[in-house]
């Protein structure tokens, strides 16, 4: 009896260690809760990484120069507080463009993007931005694609979407998990 309780536990703690390793290796944790609905952590250092290569080749091709490493560490840390700026920005628009769309809110967005044509995309989101093109749509177009269509709701019911932003931010809910990013 003994016996197999030990091995029970044995493969019960093996279970645990692996899945905690898998959800710290793979970003699988929240860093922040924003009304509620988290930002994790796997999500915020694509944005940083996209952002990074983005800027990075974008002074390489368009200066001529590339990046040296003192400066490296500085845009990495602006890009890295605009990116949590953003996703945070990101998720009141989310939260907002849902309770004015409801059940209506992928059909949407899904018509919007209608004209991106993922082909002759793949090759230079992947160039530009290293990601892939579903992760080009989940991080960049339909965040955008929220937002431009929250705006045009705004614009037709003559509401100020800048007002309503500037006071989502500040009535929001938000906490930040990991200290780093107060």
């Amino acid at each position: 009896m003994h016996h197999h309780n030990f091995k029970l536990g044995l493969v019960a703690l093996l279970f645990l260690g692996l899945s905690s390793y898998y959800t710290v290796h793979y970003g699988w944790y929240p860093i922040a809760s924003v009304n509620g609905e988290l930002v994790l952590a796997h999500d915020y250092y694509k944005i940083i990484n996209s952002g990074f290569i983005f800027y990075t080749n974008a002074l390489a091709t368009y200066q001529k120069v590339n990046l040296k490493i003192s400066d490296a560490g500085n845009l990495y840390q602006n890009i890295a507080k605009t990116s949590f700026d953003k996703l945070i920005e990101q998720k009141l628009i989310s939260h907002e463009f849902s309770l004015r769309n409801g059940s209506e809110v992928n059909g949407l967005v899904d018509k919007k993007l209608s004209r991106v044509k993922n082909d002759s995309l793949k090759e230079p989101v992947a160039k530009l931005y290293g990601l892939t093109m579903s992760e080009f749509r989940k991080f960049i177009l339909e965040p955008e694609a929220k937002r431009e269509l929250l705006i045009e709701d705004f614009k037709i019911n003559n509401e100020d979407f800048g007002v309503w932003l500037d006071a989502a931010k500040k009535n929001a809910s938000l906490r930040i998990f990991i200290p780093s990013l107060r």
